[in-house]
C-alpha cells in the first residue's frame, strides 16, 4: 500500500471517531526528502507525540503535511530542534557555531519524521486511537 493511501486510511479513521475537525488537524509526516534521506549513512528518525498545527487558513494542504512544510524553511522551535539534533547526529556533533540556516534545513530534510498521535490540538491521546 502507498503512503497516500495509508493516509487516507487514517484520516477516515479519524472522521469516523471525531478526532479531526476545524481545530484538530490530521498531520502528515514520513520521510521528508526519500533523494537526500536515501543518501545519508547516518538514517534518523525522530518521533513526538505530536506536532503543533502551523497553519494558514488559506492554504489547509500546506498546514496538515509536515512533509510540504519541512521543505518551506525551519519554521518555529520543533522544526529548528529537530534540525539542529539531526545535523548534530549526521556530522559527529561539531561546534553550533558553525550550524548554518542552511545546514540546518538539509538536516531537516535529510531525515523522517513520524507524529505518533497524528492529530495536534487536544491535551492527550487516547491509546485506543494511536496508529
Amino acid at each position: 500500500m502507498d503512503t497516500e493511501a495509508l493516509f487516507d486510511q487514517f484520516k477516515a479513521f479519524h472522521k469516523t471517531q471525531s478526532l479531526s475537525d476545524s481545530q484538530n488537524h490530521f498531520i502528515k509526516d514520513g520521510v521528508n526528502n526519500p533523494d537526500l534521506f536515501g543518501k545519508q549513512k547516518t538514517k534518523i528518525l525522530f518521533i513526538a507525540k505530536e506536532h503543533n498545527y502551523i497553519g494558514l487558513p488559506d492554504d489547509q494542504s500546506y498546514a496538515c503535511d509536515y512533509r510540504v512544510w519541512s521543505k518551506q524553511g525551519i519554521y518555529l522551535r520543533f522544526a529548528h530542534r529537530l534540525s539542529e539534533w539531526a545535523y548534530g547526529l549526521m556530522n559527529n556533533f561539531p561546534p553550533y557555531e558553525q550550524l548554518t540556516n542552511k545546514n540546518k534545513h538539509e538536516a531537516l530534510q535529510s531525515i523522517t519524521f513520524i507524529n505518533v498521535k497524528k492529530a495536534s490540538g487536544s491535551a492527550s491521546a487516547n491509546p485506543e486511537h494511536i496508529c
